[in-house]
């Protein structure tokens, strides 16, 4: 049943008078509650209540700017898309963010991931400025400020947060990261390596092949065809610097045939201040060019980046 002109009239009336009054609450002046004193220190403590809530529930939404493009449609322009999380439901690394985005409020968002863990690699992308694996990367609380996620800079972009890394993993195939040998193994079972031996392997075989430090890299950036990239260097002195591995110098020689797979680097290091694992391509790349030259000076300087 509705109400009539009168009625609403006067509820309006009502409604003016409490709402005169709580804009007022310095003289605790609640309209209708003004002889009651009891009632109008519930109504502050409710109004003071209420905007607490208000506050809170701000502070906890969090925006995230995501650089969306899709094939589909090859005449849109890429851009960047707004989302807003509340971050009171939501886990502590971007990647939870991504998902809760594409599970609840975007299903078309497209992007790589697996693990979870920061072993796989897959969810590698750019955040905020900076390449990382999003399952690693914790969600910047600071709720003032939005966060960016872009794809890996200067790969070509299959859709939103997707790239090529096909001439990524065929220059990691190029350098052929497997044991290679020339005789069997001692007792026909298995290479065995001293604790020393394996050491040098630390820093080297946990490469998850994400490409942050291939695609950090100017270097990089403007010759993709011909040098190599940190990754697939890196993963090549690993197996150079295997114990058990007996083709060290046909490897560096395939390196330094051509003069642009190993001395393409500059040592920026970007690679370095990006690894999501900590690791150091730029220092196992000095080492590959002091080997190969031989000059105890370089050997030394590598030793020190």
């Amino acid at each position: 049943m509705g109400f009539s002109s009168s009625s609403k009239k006067w509820l309006l009336e009502g409604y003016r008078k409490v709402v005169g009054g709580l804009m007022n609450p310095k003289h605790k002046r609640f309209g209708v509650l003004e002889e009651h004193p009891v009632g109008q220190d519930h109504a502050q403590a409710a109004v003071e209540s209420h905007q607490t809530l208000k506050d809170n529930i701000k502070c906890l939404k969090k925006e995230f700017k995501i650089y969306r493009w899709n094939p589909d449609h090859p005449s849109q322009k890429p851009f960047l898309k707004s989302y807003f999380i509340d971050l009171s439901n939501c886990g502590p690394m971007v990647l939870d963010a991504l998902q809760k985005i594409k599970s609840e409020d975007d299903s078309t968002l497209s992007y790589r991931r697996s693990c979870r863990e920061g072993i796989c690699g897959s969810c590698a992308m750019n955040i905020d400025g900076t390449n990382t694996v999003a399952c690693l990367k914790p969600i910047d609380t600071n709720t003032s400020k939005a966060t960016y996620i872009t794809p890996l800079p200067h790969m070509h972009v299959i859709k939103d947060l997707v790239v090529d890394l096909t001439n990524f993993y065929q220059q990691y195939k190029s350098i052929e990261p497997w044991l290679k040998t020339k005789k069997p193994p001692p007792d026909g079972k298995e290479y065995k390596q001293t604790p020393l031996e394996r050491k040098k392997l630390d820093g080297l075989y946990e490469c998850i092949l994400c490409a942050c430090c291939s695609t950090s890299c100017p270097s990089y950036w403007w010759n993709p065809e011909e040098f190599d990239g940190p990754a697939a260097l890196l993963h090549a002195h690993r197996w150079i610097s295997d114990s058990r591995d007996d083709y060290t110098e046909e490897r560096l020689q395939a390196l330094t045939e051509n003069d642009k797979r190993l001395y393409r680097c500059r040592t920026i290091k970007n690679c370095t201040a990006t690894c999501p694992k900590s690791l150091n391509p730029a220092r196992a790349i000095r080492q590959m060019e002091a080997m190969k030259s031989r000059n105890p000076f370089s050997a030394r300087v590598a030793e020190t980046i």
